[in-house]
């Protein structure tokens, strides 16, 4: 196992790491991966999005349709042209759900779909605006419901969409060089609604920051004079701390927002790599609430930050090629309400961290049998 060391670390919380990393270290020695195998056609489903329903269902986006699990087996939903009920895209980029229950499904080129759980059919549902004609659907790449019901949308070209379910209004902001009326970019990756309920944008010119009440945006760009600059225009992930504080993945390095001085606080790793381009990158992040920690996919694999004590561990490459975590491309990463941990990868597998088990389970495609969903594998050490 390797570590690495934040810049601005405490010889004090220097002590605290070393220590830490030897419970780690020992514990690591039961940590294992139980693998299971999803079958030849999803071979290259990079997972995209991860996504718990208040039902308990586990649900997978990915480029090659969507998938359902509940705890014992798989269920697939990918488009089919000849059913209008199927879902409109193979490319799901982005799941979420309403006070009532239903599944709102984002895909990049085929719109916005909301799921019946009853009949298993999806409803294509297409924006109508002045802009944009009805048979156009948009490319969405983000989904968010508010904390007051509305749904937000965040678009590949087309800006920010605020949909009011009930009075069935559409808001749609779009870039403006000249005033903050619209978000930073019309490509909108990722959305984030905080503690004090702002809207956070991310884009691949930087975040905006949307305030309901004076329907503005407060935009953060690429670091240079500006004391609020980030490290990096291209943002990758988002993710907010018990103590409300927001921090920011992006192409080169970690990012927390410091709300009273109103800027961002860079975060930079030392490495063993040489690779200086991609070892900042921090492609998917997510924010453990029962450990209080961040969960982060780096250049150089998974690895977990305490903000508390601001030490990072990193899981480096281990012999075991078939069962290593740390050789895949983490896409996504999400805890469910029960703690656990869920990985997804760029080659469609998908890796479950159950902390009270101290293991992780990891499912795999299955390319020998082509009607299985998915069966169980050998266990591998992760060291």
């Amino acid at each position: 196992m390797g570590l690495v060391r934040l810049m601005n670390l405490t010889f004090k919380t220097c002590i605290f790491f070393l220590a830490f990393l030897s419970i780690l270290y020992s514990q690591s020695q039961n940590i294992k991966f139980e693998q299971i195998t999803v079958n030849q056609g999803l071979s290259q489903s990079c997972i995209n999005c991860i996504f718990q329903d208040s039902y308990g269902y586990m649900w997978f986006g990915s480029q090659l349709g969507l998938k359902k699990f509940d705890g014992y087996k798989f269920t697939f939903y990918r488009y089919n042209p000849e059913n209008e009920y199927s879902l409109s895209d193979d490319d799901v980029r982005s799941i979420t759900e309403d006070k009532s229950g239903n599944l709102w499904i984002g895909t990049r080129y085929g719109g916005l779909n909301r799921y019946d759980r009853e009949t298993e059919k999806f409803s294509r549902y297409q924006i109508d605006t002045s802009n944009h004609p009805r048979k156009t659907p948009i490319h969405v790449l983000s989904t968010l419901f508010d904390k007051t019901g509305k749904l937000w949308i965040g678009t590949e070209n087309k800006g920010l969409y605020r949909l009011d379910l009930e009075s069935h209004t559409v808001n749609n902001y779009v870039y403006h060089s000249d005033d903050n009326s619209g978000p930073i970019s019309n490509y909108i990756c990722l959305l984030h609604e905080d503690r004090e309920g702002y809207i956070w944008i991310g884009t691949h010119a930087g975040i905006s920051r949307f305030n309901r009440k004076t329907e503005k945006f407060t935009h953060y760009k690429k670091y240079s004079a500006e004391q609020d600059g980030l490290s990096n225009r291209y943002i990758y992930s988002l993710a907010e701390d018990k103590f409300g504080n927001i921090f920011v993945g992006t192409q080169n390095g970690l990012n927390k927002y410091d709300r009273e001085r109103k800027k961002y606080i860079p975060y930079f790793y030392e490495s063993e790599f040489e690779n200086a381009g991609s070892r900042n990158i921090i492609r998917c992040m997510t924010y453990a609430k029962f450990s209080n920690r961040l969960w982060m996919a780096t250049g150089e694999g998974l690895g977990i930050y305490n903000p508390e004590t601001e030490v990072y561990v990193n899981f480096y490459e281990n012999e075991d090629k078939y069962d290593n975590l740390e050789n895949k491309t983490t896409t996504s990463i999400y805890e469910d309400r029960s703690g656990v941990i869920w990985i997804g990868v760029f080659s469609g597998e998908i890796f479950k961290y159950d902390p009270d088990k101290i293991k992780f389970t990891h499912y795999k495609r299955n390319p020998a049998d082509p009607h299985a969903c998915f069966e169980r594998g050998k266990h591998g050490v992760f060291n």
